[in-house]
């Protein structure tokens, strides 16, 4: 039932050394987002890739990308995120939970920088807005909202100097 006569299953992520509780419940978490979107029956392709981005003793970050073409489907379907874990507990941070009141020049410096790179690739893109983040090493990483396969361009990054990041975390963050 396969267009091209069979159906192609590529899913790759990483996984932490099962050596205590924390580092199994993100083992946990990361297994369900890879498996999150399936074919009902098993007919489909699927392709699933995450690489990690920032490791410490402390803070595991990494991001993804994800796509499913099931059986009698018109056309693939597809998203791109992140996660980042506190390794000592093992639950996921969110972001956005760990920025101060005070944001705005970081948001402000964000869709600056999202409206720059838009205009420099010279395409038409809805306002933009911040989907995703991630930790990379010396930086935080937002990624612009694109969830039409039209607008694929129109997901670009905004890297903020860790330095200067720092400065919008609550006190007492775990970033």
């Amino acid at each position: 039932s396969s267009p091209v006569g069979f159906w192609e299953t590529k899913v790759e992520y990483p996984l932490l050394p099962d050596v205590n509780a924390a580092h199994k419940k993100v083992n946990e978490a990361i297994t369900k987002i890879a498996e999150e979107f399936t074919c009902d029956n098993g007919k489909g392709d699927k392709e699933f890739l995450a690489e990690v981005t920032f490791l410490n003793a402390d803070i595991m970050s990494l991001k993804y990308s994800d796509s499913w073409y099931c059986e009698g489907m018109a056309n693939t379907q597809g998203r791109t995120g992140s996660a980042i874990f506190n390794l000592a507990d093992g639950n996921e941070i969110k972001v956005d939970d760990e920025l101060s009141e005070d944001r705005s020049n970081l948001e402000k410096r964000i869709r600056d920088d999202f409206i720059q790179t838009i205009k420099n690739k010279g395409v038409d893109c809805p306002e933009p807005r911040p989907a995703f983040s991630y930790l990379a090493k010396n930086e935080m990483v937002f990624v612009n909202y694109s969830d039409d396969e039209d607008s694929v361009q129109c997901e670009v990054e905004a890297r903020i100097p860790y330095a200067e990041f720092r400065k919008f975390v609550k006190t007492g963050s775990e970033l």
